[in-house]
């Protein structure tokens, strides 16, 4: 099992216990930034929901960085993925981005988002990691 399919099991895992309904989407970091398009429809959708995202390096699975947002995850992904910071000097345009989407239950998205930091120790975040 390669670590998309572990962070897409660990979430229907947390998802089920917790009793809440997720949605899941993959995009790379190019149809993201553009490079394969006009990237309005990936960004359509997660951007405007609460969620987790993560980004991983899509030839070993490594899992890059992982990060959420209570009112709406494209605010905050765009920063990771336009701007000059810790994430975006790590990430490539092959690398992928799993979003989860938990719409109406914005609560647990810290949860999950801290859950999934413990459990995938992602290189570049720093708080909320146990090794």
């Amino acid at each position: 099992m390669n670590n998309i399919e572990k962070v897409i099991s660990l979430v229907e895992e947390f998802a089920a216990l917790h009793r809440f309904d997720v949605s899941m989407f993959q995009h790379s970091v190019s149809d993201l930034r553009g490079l394969n398009g006009v990237p309005d429809k990936y960004w359509a959708t997660f951007e405007g929901h609460s969620g987790v995202y993560l980004i991983a390096d899509s030839l070993s699975s490594s899992i890059h960085y992982i990060g959420m947002s209570t009112k709406g995850a494209g605010g905050r992904m765009y920063k990771w993925l336009f701007e000059d910071n810790k994430v975006s000097r790590k990430i490539a345009d092959t690398d992928i981005v799993l979003s989860v989407v938990t719409a109406n239950h914005n609560y647990m998205a810290p949860a999950l988002e801290l859950y999934l930091i413990q459990k995938l120790n992602p290189s570049v975040n720093t708080v909320g990691k146990t090794k």
